[in-house]
Protein backbone atom coordinates (compact mmCIF):
# COMPACT_ATOMS: atom_id res chain seq x y z
CA UNK A 1 0.00 0.00 0.00
CA UNK A 2 1.48 3.31 -0.66
CA UNK A 3 2.72 5.38 1.74
CA UNK A 4 1.04 8.66 2.10
CA UNK A 5 3.08 11.60 2.67
CA UNK A 6 0.30 14.40 1.55
CA UNK A 7 -2.06 16.11 3.10
CA UNK A 8 -4.69 14.96 6.19
CA UNK A 9 -2.05 12.23 6.90
CA UNK A 10 -4.03 10.84 10.49
CA UNK A 11 -2.16 11.42 13.41
CA UNK A 12 -0.66 8.62 15.05
CA UNK A 13 -0.76 9.37 18.32
CA UNK A 14 -4.04 10.28 18.82
CA UNK A 15 -5.89 7.81 20.69
CA UNK A 16 -9.84 8.94 20.06
CA UNK A 17 -12.92 7.35 20.67
CA UNK A 18 -14.62 5.40 23.68
CA UNK A 19 -18.25 5.92 24.75
CA UNK A 20 -18.85 9.84 26.13
CA UNK A 21 -17.29 11.72 23.11
CA UNK A 22 -13.90 10.71 25.16
CA UNK A 23 -10.42 10.93 23.23
CA UNK A 24 -10.54 9.40 19.66
CA UNK A 25 -14.15 10.74 19.28
CA UNK A 26 -13.86 14.24 20.73
CA UNK A 27 -10.09 14.81 22.42
CA UNK A 28 -10.20 13.06 25.73
CA UNK A 29 -8.52 9.42 26.64
CA UNK A 30 -10.14 6.60 27.85
CA UNK A 31 -8.01 4.34 30.27
CA UNK A 32 -9.88 1.40 29.29
CA UNK A 33 -8.41 0.55 32.86
CA UNK A 34 -10.62 -1.30 35.53
CA UNK A 35 -9.96 -3.14 38.86
CA UNK A 36 -6.82 -5.63 38.78
CA UNK A 37 -7.12 -9.06 39.97
CA UNK A 38 -5.40 -9.73 43.40
CA UNK A 39 -5.29 -5.63 44.17
CA UNK A 40 -2.54 -4.96 46.65
CA UNK A 41 -0.75 -6.79 49.30
CA UNK A 42 -2.32 -7.27 52.34
CA UNK A 43 -1.46 -4.45 54.44
CA UNK A 44 -1.87 -6.34 58.03
CA UNK A 45 -2.06 -10.24 57.02
CA UNK A 46 -3.99 -12.82 57.26
CA UNK A 47 -3.07 -13.67 61.06
CA UNK A 48 -3.85 -12.61 64.27
CA UNK A 49 -1.37 -9.95 65.47
CA UNK A 50 -2.75 -11.24 69.19
CA UNK A 51 -1.97 -8.85 71.83
CA UNK A 52 0.87 -6.84 73.18
CA UNK A 53 1.14 -6.13 76.78
CA UNK A 54 2.67 -3.18 78.28
CA UNK A 55 3.52 -1.72 81.57
CA UNK A 56 2.10 1.61 82.47
CA UNK A 57 3.61 3.87 84.44
CA UNK A 58 1.28 3.20 87.60
CA UNK A 59 2.22 -0.74 87.30
CA UNK A 60 -0.99 -2.01 85.31
CA UNK A 61 -0.84 -3.28 82.03
CA UNK A 62 -2.17 -1.30 78.80
CA UNK A 63 -3.71 -4.29 76.26
CA UNK A 64 -3.47 -2.84 72.30
CA UNK A 65 -6.10 -4.28 69.89
CA UNK A 66 -5.36 -6.80 67.80
CA UNK A 67 -5.32 -5.44 64.12
CA UNK A 68 -8.50 -6.60 61.77
CA UNK A 69 -8.05 -9.35 60.03
CA UNK A 70 -10.45 -8.76 56.58
CA UNK A 71 -12.16 -11.59 55.82
CA UNK A 72 -13.14 -13.65 59.36
CA UNK A 73 -16.86 -11.84 60.08
CA UNK A 74 -15.44 -10.22 63.54
CA UNK A 75 -14.35 -6.75 64.34
CA UNK A 76 -10.86 -7.58 65.66
CA UNK A 77 -9.71 -4.40 66.37
CA UNK A 78 -13.36 -3.01 68.37
CA UNK A 79 -13.79 -0.18 65.88
CA UNK A 80 -17.28 -1.06 65.26
CA UNK A 81 -16.43 -1.67 61.65
CA UNK A 82 -15.83 -5.18 60.70
CA UNK A 83 -13.91 -6.87 57.63
CA UNK A 84 -14.14 -4.89 54.74
CA UNK A 85 -15.82 -1.79 56.27
CA UNK A 86 -12.92 -1.45 58.02
CA UNK A 87 -10.66 1.29 56.36
CA UNK A 88 -7.62 -0.57 58.15
CA UNK A 89 -8.68 -3.16 55.56
CA UNK A 90 -8.75 -0.71 51.83
CA UNK A 91 -6.84 -2.32 49.36
CA UNK A 92 -6.14 -5.43 51.01
CA UNK A 93 -6.82 -8.90 48.95
CA UNK A 94 -9.82 -9.64 50.52
CA UNK A 95 -10.97 -6.25 50.24
CA UNK A 96 -10.47 -5.64 46.36
CA UNK A 97 -13.52 -5.98 43.81
CA UNK A 98 -12.64 -8.59 41.12
CA UNK A 99 -15.18 -7.50 38.24
CA UNK A 100 -15.60 -10.33 36.05
CA UNK A 101 -15.45 -13.53 38.89
CA UNK A 102 -17.85 -15.83 37.81
CA UNK A 103 -19.24 -16.56 40.97
CA UNK A 104 -19.96 -12.75 41.61
CA UNK A 105 -18.59 -12.69 44.69
CA UNK A 106 -18.87 -8.83 46.77
CA UNK A 107 -15.24 -9.47 47.69
CA UNK A 108 -15.00 -6.39 48.95
CA UNK A 109 -18.47 -6.44 50.72
CA UNK A 110 -20.00 -3.06 50.22
CA UNK A 111 -22.93 -4.91 48.87
CA UNK A 112 -22.29 -4.67 44.73
CA UNK A 113 -20.70 -7.25 43.10
CA UNK A 114 -19.01 -6.86 39.67
CA UNK A 115 -20.12 -5.08 37.51
CA UNK A 116 -22.81 -3.11 40.07
CA UNK A 117 -19.58 -2.28 41.70
CA UNK A 118 -18.91 1.38 41.08
CA UNK A 119 -15.02 0.34 41.34
CA UNK A 120 -15.36 -1.93 38.56
CA UNK A 121 -17.05 1.46 36.11
CA UNK A 122 -13.84 2.19 34.54
CA UNK A 123 -13.25 -1.34 33.64
CA UNK A 124 -14.90 -1.08 30.32
CA UNK A 125 -13.41 -4.70 29.11
CA UNK A 126 -15.36 -6.97 31.98
CA UNK A 127 -18.30 -4.00 32.20
CA UNK A 128 -18.64 -2.27 29.02
CA UNK A 129 -21.32 -0.03 29.35
CA UNK A 130 -24.88 -0.67 28.59
CA UNK A 131 -25.08 -0.01 25.01
CA UNK A 132 -21.90 -1.42 24.34
CA UNK A 133 -22.61 -5.00 25.29
CA UNK A 134 -21.22 -7.75 23.30
CA UNK A 135 -20.26 -8.78 20.27
CA UNK A 136 -18.63 -5.60 20.89
CA UNK A 137 -18.87 -4.15 18.33
CA UNK A 138 -17.08 -0.80 17.90
CA UNK A 139 -19.76 1.46 16.11
CA UNK A 140 -22.78 0.02 18.12
CA UNK A 141 -24.72 2.86 19.39
CA UNK A 142 -21.65 5.11 18.73
CA UNK A 143 -19.72 3.23 21.21
CA UNK A 144 -16.29 2.53 20.92
CA UNK A 145 -14.58 -0.35 22.36
CA UNK A 146 -10.85 -1.66 22.53
CA UNK A 147 -10.09 -3.80 19.58
CA UNK A 148 -7.27 -6.00 19.55
CA UNK A 149 -6.82 -5.46 15.57
CA UNK A 150 -8.29 -3.88 12.44
CA UNK A 151 -9.67 -7.30 11.22
CA UNK A 152 -11.82 -7.08 14.25
CA UNK A 153 -13.34 -4.19 13.40
CA UNK A 154 -17.07 -4.19 12.57
CA UNK A 155 -17.71 -1.27 9.70
CA UNK A 156 -20.75 0.01 8.93
CA UNK A 157 -22.75 0.56 5.51
CA UNK A 158 -22.67 3.82 4.22
CA UNK A 159 -18.98 5.53 3.13
CA UNK A 160 -18.26 9.04 1.58
CA UNK A 161 -14.45 9.52 -0.24
CA UNK A 162 -12.90 12.83 -0.18
CA UNK A 163 -12.83 13.83 -3.75
CA UNK A 164 -12.02 17.58 -3.91
CA UNK A 165 -9.90 19.83 -1.10
CA UNK A 166 -9.08 23.60 -1.45
CA UNK A 167 -7.97 26.27 0.73
CA UNK A 168 -10.49 29.49 -0.71
CA UNK A 169 -9.18 32.54 -1.30
CA UNK A 170 -9.56 35.22 1.48
CA UNK A 171 -11.63 38.30 1.08
CA UNK A 172 -14.10 36.24 -0.83
CA UNK A 173 -17.46 34.62 -0.32
CA UNK A 174 -15.68 31.04 -0.66
CA UNK A 175 -13.50 32.18 2.43
CA UNK A 176 -13.57 29.54 5.01
CA UNK A 177 -14.23 28.36 7.82
CA UNK A 178 -15.30 29.33 11.44
CA UNK A 179 -15.09 32.26 13.82
CA UNK A 180 -12.51 30.79 16.52
CA UNK A 181 -11.51 34.22 18.24
CA UNK A 182 -15.39 35.32 18.71
CA UNK A 183 -15.12 38.53 16.86
CA UNK A 184 -17.56 37.66 14.36
CA UNK A 185 -15.34 36.78 11.60
CA UNK A 186 -13.86 33.91 9.47
CA UNK A 187 -10.91 32.83 10.87
CA UNK A 188 -8.16 31.15 8.44
CA UNK A 189 -4.70 32.15 9.20
CA UNK A 190 -3.79 29.14 7.56
CA UNK A 191 -4.48 30.97 4.00
CA UNK A 192 -2.19 33.86 5.53
CA UNK A 193 0.81 30.96 6.31
CA UNK A 194 0.82 29.17 2.83
CA UNK A 195 1.17 32.61 1.05
CA UNK A 196 4.28 33.44 3.58
CA UNK A 197 5.70 30.06 2.41
CA UNK A 198 5.28 31.39 -1.24
CA UNK A 199 7.45 34.03 -0.59
CA UNK A 200 10.30 30.81 -0.17
CA UNK A 201 9.69 28.14 -2.43
CA UNK A 202 9.25 29.78 -5.34
CA UNK A 203 6.07 28.45 -7.91
CA UNK A 204 4.65 27.37 -5.31
CA UNK A 205 0.55 26.41 -5.92
CA UNK A 206 -0.76 24.56 -3.09
CA UNK A 207 -4.18 23.97 -5.14
CA UNK A 208 -2.61 22.45 -8.04
CA UNK A 209 -0.28 19.95 -5.59
CA UNK A 210 -3.83 18.81 -3.37
CA UNK A 211 -5.16 17.97 -6.74
CA UNK A 212 -2.52 15.89 -7.71
CA UNK A 213 -2.14 13.90 -4.43
CA UNK A 214 -5.78 13.20 -4.33
CA UNK A 215 -5.83 12.43 -8.20
CA UNK A 216 -2.91 9.95 -8.19
CA UNK A 217 -4.49 8.10 -4.63
CA UNK A 218 -1.32 9.69 -2.73
CA UNK A 219 -4.20 11.06 -0.51
CA UNK A 220 -7.21 8.81 0.15
CA UNK A 221 -9.18 9.77 2.85
CA UNK A 222 -12.92 7.67 3.39
CA UNK A 223 -15.40 8.88 6.23
CA UNK A 224 -17.64 5.73 7.70
CA UNK A 225 -20.73 6.75 8.70
CA UNK A 226 -20.98 4.54 12.02
CA UNK A 227 -24.81 4.49 12.59
CA UNK A 228 -26.26 5.78 9.36
CA UNK A 229 -28.98 6.52 9.34
CA UNK A 230 -29.90 6.87 12.64
CA UNK A 231 -27.45 9.03 13.90
CA UNK A 232 -24.97 10.64 11.82
CA UNK A 233 -21.45 10.42 13.61
CA UNK A 234 -18.54 9.26 11.43
CA UNK A 235 -14.92 8.27 11.98
CA UNK A 236 -12.13 9.17 9.05
CA UNK A 237 -9.69 6.69 8.01
CA UNK A 238 -6.79 6.79 5.37
CA UNK A 239 -7.08 4.53 2.37
CA UNK A 240 -6.26 3.16 -1.34
CA UNK A 241 -7.45 2.88 -4.23
CA UNK A 242 -4.40 0.35 -5.05
CA UNK A 243 -6.33 -2.74 -4.45
CA UNK A 244 -4.02 -4.98 -6.58
CA UNK A 245 -0.42 -3.31 -4.80
CA UNK A 246 0.94 -2.06 -8.12
CA UNK A 247 1.46 1.24 -7.12
CA UNK A 248 -1.42 2.99 -8.97
CA UNK A 249 -4.78 3.16 -8.63
CA UNK A 250 -6.80 0.68 -9.90
CA UNK A 251 -9.77 2.96 -10.81
CA UNK A 252 -9.53 6.62 -12.94
CA UNK A 253 -9.76 9.63 -10.89
CA UNK A 254 -13.41 10.60 -12.93
CA UNK A 255 -14.47 7.44 -11.27
CA UNK A 256 -13.67 7.31 -7.88
CA UNK A 257 -14.53 11.46 -8.19
CA UNK A 258 -18.19 10.23 -9.18
CA UNK A 259 -18.66 8.55 -6.33
CA UNK A 260 -17.70 4.78 -7.83
CA UNK A 261 -14.33 4.08 -6.36
CA UNK A 262 -13.94 0.69 -4.33
CA UNK A 263 -11.00 0.81 -1.79
CA UNK A 264 -9.88 -0.55 0.81
CA UNK A 265 -8.40 1.23 4.15
CA UNK A 266 -4.59 1.66 6.05
CA UNK A 267 -4.35 -0.35 9.24
CA UNK A 268 -2.33 2.79 10.20
CA UNK A 269 -6.00 4.53 10.49
CA UNK A 270 -6.63 1.88 13.68
CA UNK A 271 -6.38 3.24 17.46
CA UNK A 272 -7.20 0.83 19.96
CA UNK A 273 -10.69 2.34 19.77
CA UNK A 274 -11.25 2.19 15.95
CA UNK A 275 -10.32 4.79 13.88
CA UNK A 276 -7.64 6.92 15.34
CA UNK A 277 -9.91 10.24 13.84
CA UNK A 278 -13.73 10.21 14.77
CA UNK A 279 -16.20 13.00 14.96
CA UNK A 280 -18.49 11.31 17.83
CA UNK A 281 -19.98 14.70 18.58
CA UNK A 282 -22.24 15.34 15.00
CA UNK A 283 -25.60 16.48 14.49
CA UNK A 284 -27.67 16.83 11.41
CA UNK A 285 -30.40 19.48 10.63
CA UNK A 286 -32.50 20.06 7.23
CA UNK A 287 -29.98 17.94 5.51
CA UNK A 288 -26.53 20.43 7.03
CA UNK A 289 -23.88 18.47 9.25
CA UNK A 290 -22.42 19.90 12.67
CA UNK A 291 -19.97 17.91 13.77
CA UNK A 292 -16.96 18.32 16.39
CA UNK A 293 -15.16 19.69 18.26
CA UNK A 294 -12.15 16.54 17.87
CA UNK A 295 -9.13 16.26 16.61
CA UNK A 296 -7.69 15.84 13.03
CA UNK A 297 -4.35 15.56 11.44
CA UNK A 298 -3.45 17.94 8.52
CA UNK A 299 -0.32 17.51 6.49
CA UNK A 300 -0.22 19.88 3.52
CA UNK A 301 2.94 19.20 1.04
CA UNK A 302 5.37 21.99 0.19
CA UNK A 303 7.36 20.66 -3.06
CA UNK A 304 9.38 22.73 -5.30
CA UNK A 305 12.61 22.36 -7.03
CA UNK A 306 14.89 22.82 -4.13
CA UNK A 307 12.87 22.44 -1.53
CA UNK A 308 10.30 20.21 0.03
CA UNK A 309 8.42 20.31 3.13
CA UNK A 310 5.47 18.31 4.89
CA UNK A 311 3.42 20.65 6.69
CA UNK A 312 2.45 17.98 9.23
CA UNK A 313 -0.16 19.88 11.74
CA UNK A 314 -1.87 18.70 14.23
CA UNK A 315 -5.78 20.72 14.40
CA UNK A 316 -7.14 21.40 17.74
CA UNK A 317 -10.71 22.11 17.98
CA UNK A 318 -11.80 20.86 15.19
CA UNK A 319 -14.79 21.51 13.57
CA UNK A 320 -16.66 19.72 10.15
CA UNK A 321 -19.90 21.02 8.98
CA UNK A 322 -22.18 21.65 5.62
CA UNK A 323 -24.71 20.24 3.39
CA UNK A 324 -24.78 16.74 2.62
CA UNK A 325 -27.00 14.05 0.93
CA UNK A 326 -27.71 10.61 0.75
CA UNK A 327 -26.68 8.73 -2.73
CA UNK A 328 -26.95 5.47 -4.06
CA UNK A 329 -23.20 5.02 -3.15
CA UNK A 330 -23.05 6.89 0.09
CA UNK A 331 -23.26 10.51 1.53
CA UNK A 332 -22.15 13.13 -0.88
CA UNK A 333 -21.65 17.03 -0.14
CA UNK A 334 -23.84 19.61 -1.74
CA UNK A 335 -21.35 21.70 -3.34
CA UNK A 336 -21.94 25.76 -4.40
CA UNK A 337 -20.81 28.01 -6.89
CA UNK A 338 -18.98 31.29 -5.58
CA UNK A 339 -18.11 34.08 -7.60
CA UNK A 340 -14.21 34.19 -7.50
CA UNK A 341 -13.01 37.51 -9.27
CA UNK A 342 -16.23 37.54 -11.73
CA UNK A 343 -16.18 33.49 -12.55
CA UNK A 344 -18.21 31.57 -10.77
CA UNK A 345 -15.99 28.81 -9.58
CA UNK A 346 -17.15 25.50 -7.34
CA UNK A 347 -15.69 24.92 -3.98
CA UNK A 348 -16.50 21.97 -2.20
CA UNK A 349 -19.69 22.44 0.45
CA UNK A 350 -17.83 20.61 3.56
CA UNK A 351 -15.78 23.08 5.53
CA UNK A 352 -12.92 21.73 7.98
CA UNK A 353 -11.69 24.03 10.37
CA UNK A 354 -9.83 24.39 13.93
CA UNK A 355 -6.41 25.88 15.48
CA UNK A 356 -2.86 24.53 15.60
CA UNK A 357 -0.52 25.68 18.20
CA UNK A 358 2.25 28.15 16.69
CA UNK A 359 4.81 25.95 18.71
CA UNK A 360 4.14 22.85 16.73
CA UNK A 361 4.49 25.23 13.11
CA UNK A 362 7.74 26.73 14.54
CA UNK A 363 9.25 23.28 15.80
CA UNK A 364 8.65 21.93 12.24
CA UNK A 365 10.76 24.59 11.12
CA UNK A 366 13.76 24.24 13.69
CA UNK A 367 13.72 20.58 12.58
CA UNK A 368 13.93 21.85 9.08
CA UNK A 369 16.77 24.34 10.04
CA UNK A 370 18.52 21.32 11.99
CA UNK A 371 19.54 19.74 8.70
CA UNK A 372 21.47 22.70 7.55
CA UNK A 373 24.90 21.30 8.53
CA UNK A 374 26.41 23.13 5.67
CA UNK A 375 25.64 26.05 7.62
CA UNK A 376 27.58 25.32 11.13
CA UNK A 377 24.58 24.84 13.14
CA UNK A 378 25.49 22.78 16.02
CA UNK A 379 22.73 20.34 15.40
CA UNK A 380 22.19 19.67 19.49
CA UNK A 381 20.96 22.96 20.07
CA UNK A 382 17.84 25.16 18.75
CA UNK A 383 18.58 26.79 15.64
CA UNK A 384 15.06 28.41 16.23
CA UNK A 385 13.93 29.86 19.50
CA UNK A 386 9.43 30.31 19.47
CA UNK A 387 7.00 30.88 22.44
CA UNK A 388 4.56 33.06 23.92
CA UNK A 389 6.65 34.57 26.65
CA UNK A 390 3.20 36.90 28.08
CA UNK A 391 3.43 39.54 26.32
CA UNK A 392 4.10 38.66 22.83
CA UNK A 393 4.76 35.69 20.80
CA UNK A 394 8.59 36.05 19.50
CA UNK A 395 10.14 33.73 17.00
CA UNK A 396 13.99 34.10 15.63
CA UNK A 397 17.19 32.61 14.82
CA UNK A 398 19.07 31.31 17.74
CA UNK A 399 21.81 30.22 15.78
CA UNK A 400 24.16 32.41 13.28
CA UNK A 401 24.83 30.54 9.81
CA UNK A 402 28.90 30.77 9.09
CA UNK A 403 28.85 32.64 5.77
CA UNK A 404 27.83 31.78 2.47
CA UNK A 405 28.55 27.95 3.19
CA UNK A 406 25.42 26.74 1.97
CA UNK A 407 24.27 26.43 -1.76
CA UNK A 408 21.36 25.94 -4.06
CA UNK A 409 22.09 21.67 -3.94
CA UNK A 410 21.75 22.07 0.31
CA UNK A 411 17.88 23.30 -0.92
CA UNK A 412 16.06 26.70 -0.90
CA UNK A 413 15.96 26.74 3.26
CA UNK A 414 19.68 26.42 3.64
CA UNK A 415 20.82 28.39 0.67
CA UNK A 416 18.46 31.28 2.33
CA UNK A 417 19.38 30.66 5.91
CA UNK A 418 20.31 34.38 6.34
CA UNK A 419 16.78 35.57 4.66
CA UNK A 420 15.09 33.15 6.48
CA UNK A 421 16.12 34.11 10.12
CA UNK A 422 15.08 37.83 9.23
CA UNK A 423 11.90 36.49 7.44
CA UNK A 424 11.09 34.41 10.77
CA UNK A 425 10.59 37.40 13.66
CA UNK A 426 7.90 39.32 11.51
CA UNK A 427 5.80 36.14 11.02
CA UNK A 428 3.60 36.44 13.54
CA UNK A 429 2.96 39.88 13.08
CA UNK A 430 1.34 38.73 9.71
CA UNK A 431 -1.63 37.38 11.15
CA UNK A 432 -0.26 33.79 11.89
CA UNK A 433 -1.20 34.28 15.53
CA UNK A 434 -4.74 35.23 15.31
CA UNK A 435 -6.00 32.84 18.21
CA UNK A 436 -5.09 32.99 21.74
CA UNK A 437 -6.05 29.25 23.45
CA UNK A 438 -4.91 30.48 27.09
CA UNK A 439 -6.84 33.68 26.97
CA UNK A 440 -3.46 35.80 28.29
CA UNK A 441 -3.90 38.02 25.74
CA UNK A 442 -1.17 37.04 23.32
CA UNK A 443 -1.90 34.66 20.36
CA UNK A 444 -0.58 31.49 20.35
CA UNK A 445 -2.10 30.05 17.82
CA UNK A 446 -2.69 29.46 14.08
CA UNK A 447 -6.06 29.42 13.01
CA UNK A 448 -7.46 26.91 9.40
CA UNK A 449 -10.01 26.53 7.09
CA UNK A 450 -10.69 24.31 4.23
CA UNK A 451 -13.49 23.12 1.69
CA UNK A 452 -13.66 20.10 0.39
CA UNK A 453 -16.00 17.50 -1.25
CA UNK A 454 -17.11 14.33 -0.99
CA UNK A 455 -19.26 11.31 -2.80
CA UNK A 456 -20.22 7.83 -2.17
CA UNK A 457 -17.35 5.17 -1.78
CA UNK A 458 -17.15 1.35 -1.26
CA UNK A 459 -14.84 -1.01 0.52
CA UNK A 460 -13.53 -3.78 -1.16
CA UNK A 461 -12.77 -7.55 -0.24
CA UNK A 462 -10.77 -7.67 2.00
CA UNK A 463 -11.40 -4.40 3.42
CA UNK A 464 -8.08 -4.11 5.51
CA UNK A 465 -4.85 -6.08 4.33
CA UNK A 466 -3.21 -6.11 7.37
CA UNK A 467 0.33 -5.40 6.07
CA UNK A 468 -0.80 -1.96 4.47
Amino acid sequence: MKKFSFLLILAMGLALAACGDTEGTDGTEDTGGGTEDGGTADAVGGEDAGTEDTEDTDGTEDTEPPDEICDDGEDNDGDDAVDCADEDCAGTDACTEICDDEAEVDEDLDGFANCDDPDCADDEIACPPAECEPPFEPHQDGCELPIADPSEYVFGDTFSYINALSIPPRGTDAECCFDFSGDGDVDNGLALLVGALAVIGEDLDIQATLAEALTDDSVTLLMEWKSWPDSPEFSVFLGTNDGDGDGEPDQAFEDRAAGNGIFQLDPSSFGTHGALIQFNRAALSEGDLVAGPSLFRLNIPIDTDGFALDLDLTIEQARIGGPITEIDTGIASVNPEFDIDGTMTEFGGMMLGGVVPLDQIFSLIDELARDCTCAGFNADEPVITYGDDGTAYAVACAQTPSGDTCTADDGVICENLSVVCSFLPSLPSLGLNDIDTDGNEVGDALSVGLRFSMTGADLGDPAIEPGG
